[in-house]
């Protein structure tokens, strides 16, 4: 069977990601990786349109462009961006948990100061990204423990972004309703327990970031080679 690959020149890549995302996807082997790889450069592509485009609408046409080429079949998307193509190769079926990471997403473009439905909704477009990562990687099995990563990485990312005090209460308000960080993650989903615990730091913390200090680093070795 001959091997379905990306395009000459339109592989995603790796360096495309922030420091935390490198991190926690140099833990995944084999189809972890094909998998985990276009969940967060779509992740990062979607922040970086909330924190780049000024106006509300206009950030809300370019996450409504990613939610229509998801929902079409994978032969009518147009080729040649590396994000899409490498999802069209490994999230086949799955579609619609990377919708709900959009809607989650658009949720932060509501007025201010943003609602506890908007944080809720958020974390929980992320949780579903994640428990589908583990069903497409083999890992159906623990898919409340891969919500609940996902839930605590989007809390523990989102935190550090907020200025208004309002807001950051109501998002550690949500939180507060989740699950502590206890993973119940097999080893092939080592990369979700990293970015999982790293988010509940913050949490505890109240404050960021995710990575970059040496608290940060022990934690993501130690969740990396243990699972907790």
């Amino acid at each position: 069977m001959v091997k379905e690959s990306l395009p000459a020149g339109a592989e995603a890549t790796s360096g495309e990601l922030p420091l935390v995302g490198r991190i926690a996807l140099a833990w995944s082997r084999g189809n972890v990786r094909d998998v985990l790889l276009p969940l967060l450069l779509l992740d990062d592509r979607l922040a970086r349109i909330l924190a780049t485009v000024r106006e509300p609408m206009l950030a809300q046409m370019r996450l409504a462009w990613w939610r229509d080429r998801l929902g079409e079949a994978r032969g009518l998307r147009p080729e040649g961006d590396p994000v899409l193509d490498a999802i069209g190769l490994h999230w086949h079926g799955e579609e619609t948990a990377l919708v709900a990471l959009v809607d989650g997403w658009e949720e932060l473009l509501g007025d201010a100061p943003l609602s506890e439905t908007a944080f809720q909704r958020f974390a929980e477009g992320k949780g579903a990204a994640f428990a589908a990562a583990g069903r497409l990687t083999g890992q159906a099995g623990y898919p409340a423990a891969a919500h609940n990563a996902g839930s605590l990485y989007a809390f523990g990312d989102c935190l550090p972004r907020l200025t208004d005090l309002v807001e950051r209460e109501r998002l550690r308000a949500v939180a507060s309703r989740f699950q502590p960080y206890r993973s119940r993650l097999p080893s092939a989903l080592r990369p979700l327990a990293i970015l999982g615990g790293l988010g509940d730091r913050v949490l505890r913390r109240g404050q960021g970031p995710l990575f970059g200090d040496r608290g940060s680093a022990l934690l993501a070795m130690r969740l990396g080679i243990l699972g907790r």
